[in-house]
């Protein structure tokens, strides 16, 4: 059977079989070519920028865990554009001793073989491909299932790692479908022109226990990670969405993070109602003053170097004293020390202040001309 199958793969590459094949043995050698292996960075040696840690370095961290992998961190000067760039972090991945059992001849980390389990019935792919390429074509469907799992590819948290692997070992219970398709050239050779192999992708099942348990995984590092950022980030909208992200009924510490959230958005809506008060009064202040002609006020309440200290120098002010003052909205800096407000209703549409030894001081204004001529007197 062994010698068959290599006779006909050889037949096949090469081009030189004859007007018949036999489909089991093609099918063997195409699975066998098609080993169930890891998705990683490449073959080791492995060296990993520092870009790409996140996304391989848990799954390299458990073999280096089992004495399979070790590894160290260097500076490496990047692939693309050495010439201007700057030395980058990388971390190298080697293969120890006992390490160099679980790779195979092209460096790869693998996990088995795939072998046929039956085949099914012919496939529809050949009603396409005789269309497509104008020939006689065959196709076969078929099962197949993974075989020789070793041991460390059974443990949980590899399935958790790759969804490949968990995929892959779930042909062990429910086995994957496949199809070959063969296309007949005019010599009368046949060939292979589509061989397709994959799972029911339990991976993507958000219901089933795996993807669940890492989900909760997920929540819980995000919250550790939010236990960080509390200790130094001072802006409250930044943790309140933070909280929300967080606030799932089925963490375990949903219930503490929804009172903390709850807390802080209190806290900021007494404060965002008193900053609003404290800009309110500011405005009151300038409009006042300017229908009071009252320099005093002006340069107490503005700087000396923009344009609102010297807004009475402004002759529109002349023609109507400005209306009520009526916050629509403001928004504060990111540093807290200035900010844009938004008025509606009068004559001035627009302030802005700068916070200075603890206290807003108006900046500049805008005012709106439709205002003045619409009301003008």
């Amino acid at each position: 059977m062994k010698i068959q199958t290599i006779l006909i793969f050889a037949c096949l590459l090469l081009s030189a079989c004859t007007d018949s094949y036999d489909v089991e043995s093609i099918i063997e050698a195409k699975l066998d070519k098609n080993k169930p292996c890891l998705e990683l960075y490449g073959g080791f040696p492995m060296t990993i920028p520092e870009t790409y840690w996140p996304k391989y370095s848990p799954i390299l961290d458990e073999f280096i865990a089992l004495g399979y992998v070790n590894n160290y961190e260097a500076k490496q000067v990047p692939n693309m554009s050495p010439a201007v760039a700057e030395m980058i972090n990388v971390r190298v991945y080697t293969v120890t001793e006992e390490g160099e059992d679980i790779i195979d001849g092209n460096r790869k980390v693998c996990y088995g073989e795939f072998e046929l389990v039956d085949i099914t019935g012919s496939d529809s792919l050949p009603m396409i491909g005789a269309i497509m390429y104008k020939a006689e074509v065959d196709g076969t469907s078929f099962e197949y299932a993974i075989k020789n799992v070793p041991s460390w590819a059974m443990k949980d948290v590899f399935s958790e790692l790759s969804d490949k692997l968990f995929d892959d070992l779930s042909t062990q219970k429910n086995p994957g479908m496949g199809s070959l398709v063969m296309r007949k050239r005019d010599e009368g050779v046949w060939r292979v022109v589509n061989f397709k192999i994959e799972t029911d992708r339990p991976s993507q099942d958000l219901s089933n226990s795996r993807n669940k348990k890492i989900a909760m995984k997920e929540i819980e590092k995000y919250y550790q990670h939010i236990l960080v950022v509390e200790k130094t980030e001072e802006r409250p909208e930044v943790l309140l969405k933070m909280y929300g992200n967080y606030s799932v009924r089925s963490s375990l510490h949903a219930a503490e993070v929804g009172k903390r959230m709850k807390a802080l958005a209190s806290e900021v809506l007494g404060n965002k109602k008193s900053q609003e008060d404290e800009f309110l009064n500011l405005a009151n202040q300038f409009f006042d003053a300017i229908n009071n002609r009252d320099q005093e006020t002006i340069s107490r309440i503005t700087t000396g170097r923009f344009s609102a200290s010297r807004a009475l120098r402004n002759n529109i002010f002349e023609r109507k004293k400005l209306g009520d003052v009526k916050i629509k909205s403001y928004k504060v800096n990111k540093t807290k020390d200035s900010v844009q407000i938004q008025l509606a209703g009068g004559g001035i549409f627009m302030l802005r202040a700068k916070r200075v030894d603890g206290k807003w001081l108006l900046t500049e204004f805008a005012t709106q001309t439709s205002w003045f001529r619409k009301n003008n007197s």
